[in-house]
C-alpha cells in the first residue's frame, strides 16, 4: 500500500507501532530518571545529559527563565520606576533560590516570590539597624 493512500488513522497507528518498537528497551524508570535529568539542566541545577546537546539546553533553560520572569513581572503590573528597580532585580536571587516555578503554578510562584523580596527587605533593614546601632554604642 502507497503511504499517500494510508489514512491518518493508518499513520498514526503505524506510528505509535514504531515508537513501540524504538522504546520497547526503555525502561520507565531510566525514561524518568533522563528526564529528571534534563529538566535539572534545564533549569540551570546540572550539567546537561551527554546524549543531549548542552548548547542547546542552555539557551531553552535561559529561554524558561526570561518566560518566567516576565511572568512574574506582569503579576507586578505597573511598579512605579523605583520599585521596579529595586525588587525586579532581586528576581536573579530568587531564580537561584527556586529554580523551578511553584508546584501550584505562576500565580503561587508570585506569591513566592513577594515573600522572598519582602524577607530580603526586612533582613536588609535589619542590617542597616545594627549597623547603625553598633556606631552609636
Amino acid at each position: 500500500m502507497n503511504s499517500n493512500s494510508l489514512t491518518s488513522k493508518q499513520h498514526r497507528d503505524a506510528n505509535r507501532t514504531s515508537l513501540k518498537d524504538n522504546n520497547a528497551d526503555i525502561d520507565r524508570t531510566e525514561l524518568a530518571e533522563q528526564q529528571r535529568q534534563l529538566v535539572n539542566a534545564l533549569l540551570g541545577l546540572a550539567p546537561a545529559p551527554p546524549e543531549v546537546d548542552a548548547d542547546q539546553v542552555r539557551v531553552c533553560g535561559q529561554s524558561l527563565r526570561r518566560k518566567r520572569a516576565r511572568t512574574l513581572e506582569r503579576f507586578l503590573g505597573e511598579p512605579a520606576p523605583d520599585t521596579a528597580r529595586s525588587i525586579i532585580p532581586e528576581m536573579d536571587d530568587y531564580f537561584e533560590r527556586y529554580p523551578g516555578v511553584h508546584r501550584d503554578g505562576p500565580h503561587a510562584d508570585f506569591k513566592q516570590y513577594q515573600k522572598f523580596v519582602s524577607s530580603n527587605i526586612i533582613h536588609q533593614l535589619v542590617e542597616q539597624i545594627r549597623t547603625r546601632f553598633t556606631k552609636f554604642r
